[in-house]
């Protein structure tokens, strides 16, 4: 699958196993056809509308972790574009 990459563009995507969620682009590589988003928790917490000043303390925090740090803690995943069915 072709896809376009505007890094931190934010839509939903739909697996071939049916599966649908929010995601929001970190970046695409091309060597392995991986795409590596931001979850839909992450979403949330990056994302809120008036935030608090402890909420936008804690967006910065999570900006600041290492991608491993952030996929343990499931703000951050990885997927092979052959998985996706379709995205927006």
């Amino acid at each position: 699958m072709k896809i376009k990459v505007n890094e931190g563009h934010a839509g939903v995507i739909t697996l071939r196993d049916g599966s649908v969620f929010n995601y929001g682009i970190k970046r695409y590589v091309l060597k392995t056809d991986t795409l590596v988003f931001y979850t839909g928790k992450a979403l949330n917490e990056l994302f809120k509308s008036n935030p608090s000043d402890e909420q936008k303390k804690n967006s910065i925090k999570i900006l600041d972790y290492t991608e491993k740090e952030l996929e343990k803690l499931g703000y951050l995943g990885k997927i092979k574009m052959s998985e996706v069915a379709s995205y927006t």
